[in-house]
């Protein structure tokens, strides 16, 4: 059975080089009618990329191809690698502690390290020895200590050695004797010497005489040196005089001697001041000397400050002086100090007060002189 013909438009779409067709062609008998050429679309251009030519790598141009057809449109050529481009990585001399380096290199584009850096090994110290000293009695010392002689580094520390301290000995004394001088002790260090406690001289000694002095001839009495040396002294007779019955007594208070005769009977001395037996220093010394030849008269006593055998003049401020010497009697007497008045030159006598105690005399006067002991 006849049908018309029935059309539909066939196209075949261009591509990038060729053209393309489009027509209507009947579905039934495949007439067609309205042919129609299609222009090619052409290439649709799309870059490809190149890359830079790195140091060992090469690179790549830009190049073109089609995005539809992928035809290449602009080969890519290929760019030669540029090499490296070196830096010096510099070393490092090793020390005595710390290790070195050696020289090497690196391109300073890519980083990549050309010649690679060793390690070079610390070096060491070279020692020299730091001498050290003993310590003395006196001054530290130093123990023997190391260092290096390139960096001067101290491998071996000195430490302080503590002086040692002396070492005393004694230095024995010299007593002082009359005729040579002294030494007191000292002491030094028997190991280095030193004196540590020096010696002093000691001034030879004063001939002393503080003793009972004996009576001697021509008006003289004579004592030795108290201090053992040997020498003697004679000193002239010092008289203290009082009238008696119209009679002069005279008597020396160091010996007890009466001007006209040599007493046997005199009594022992006595010293009130014994702590003042020192050469030249005065002491007290009182007599007390019986008179044979008056019967009121019983004693004479003599009080005076004695310095080396001769009568010592009594102080401004010397303090009131006790004398003390043996008992006589039992019977009542007074005691009298022998003066002379000051405006008509006449002996006197000034009562003195005294006590008994023990077997003893005692009196304490602020003059020193010749002193009677009467019976009542």
């Amino acid at each position: 059975m006849w049908q018309p013909c029935t059309y539909e438009t066939v196209v075949t779409q261009p591509s990038c080089t060729q053209a393309g067709k489009s027509a209507e062609i009947c579905i039934y008998c495949t007439a067609g009618r309205n042919f129609e050429t299609l222009p090619p679309t052409g290439h649709t251009e799309e870059i490809i990329p190149g890359k830079d030519a790195g140091c060992t790598q090469s690179g790549l141009t830009n190049g073109k191809k089609c995005s539809s057809c992928g035809i290449i449109l602009l080969s890519q050529n290929t760019l030669p690698a540029k090499g490296h481009t070196e830096e010096t990585l510099p070393g490092k001399t090793p020390t005595c502690t710390e290790t070195g380096l050696t020289e090497g290199t690196k391109c300073s584009v890519c980083g990549d390290v050309i010649v690679a850096q060793s390690t070079i090994p610390a070096k060491g110290h070279s020692e020299v020895v730091l001498s050290g000293y003993a310590a003395t009695c006196s001054e530290t010392g130093l123990t023997e200590g190391r260092k290096c002689t390139v960096c001067g580094a101290i491998t071996l520390a000195q430490t302080t050695l503590p002086a040692k301290g002396h070492k005393e000995e004694i230095l024995p004394g010299k007593e002082a004797t009359c005729s040579e001088t002294g030494l007191t002790e000292g002491k030094k260090c028997s190991v280095c010497n030193a004196v540590t406690a020096a010696q002093t001289v000691i001034a030879a000694r004063e001939h002393s005489f503080w003793g009972e002095w004996t009576i001697g001839g021509n008006d003289k009495h004579r004592d030795f040196c108290r201090h053992g040396c040997g020498f003697s002294v004679s000193m002239s007779c010092d008289f203290l005089s009082v009238i008696i019955d119209d009679a002069e007594l005279t008597i020396c208070p160091i010996c007890g001697r009466f001007g006209d005769q040599e007493l046997a009977q005199k009594k022992k001395a006595s010293i009130s001041d014994p702590a003042a037996k020192n050469p030249g220093t005065p002491v007290i010394r009182a007599l007390l000397n019986p008179v044979a030849d008056n019967p009121q008269c019983l004693a004479a006593i003599t009080a005076v400050y004695e310095r080396n055998g001769r009568i010592a003049p009594l102080a401004d401020d010397a303090q009131p002086v006790t004398v003390k010497l043996p008992q006589m009697t039992d019977a009542p007497c007074q005691l009298f100090f022998a003066s002379v008045d000051e405006q008509t030159q006449a002996p006197r006598l000034l009562p003195v007060e005294y006590t008994v105690e023990n077997g003893q005399l005692i009196f304490t006067v602020n003059q020193l002189g010749l002193f009677l002991l009467i019976a009542e």
